[in-house]
């Protein structure tokens, strides 16, 4: 299937998979801190830091979740991408993005 801007759009996909790699990065980092600090208090370290630390922790969370379902979408047809960040093609609509 032939869209009208191929490079165009495998421009746009490029973005994208660097937008979402920055985003799995993030949850990279911040998923240990989150449960070296876990909200129950088991842990030693949480004595030691301010509350809101978890909290910007778990903001970044939810960050990373709503960002993945925004960006990680298809730019031809708009279809989400799936857990996959090296995609060849959308599963969707089968544009090849490589």
């Amino acid at each position: 299937m032939m869209y009208k801007d191929d490079d165009k759009i495998k421009k746009e996909f490029s973005k994208k998979q660097n937008i979402q790699l920055l985003l799995f990065f993030l949850m990279i980092l911040a998923t240990p801190l989150l449960i070296i600090l876990d909200p129950q208090g088991i842990s030693c370290v949480k004595d030691s830091l301010p509350p809101i630390f978890s909290v910007v922790l778990l903001g970044i969370l939810v960050v990373v979740g709503l960002g993945t379902l925004i960006n990680w979408r298809c730019p031809a047809c708009g279809g989400f991408l799936g857990r996959e960040i090296f995609q060849i093609q959308c599963k969707r609509c089968t544009f090849r993005f490589k």
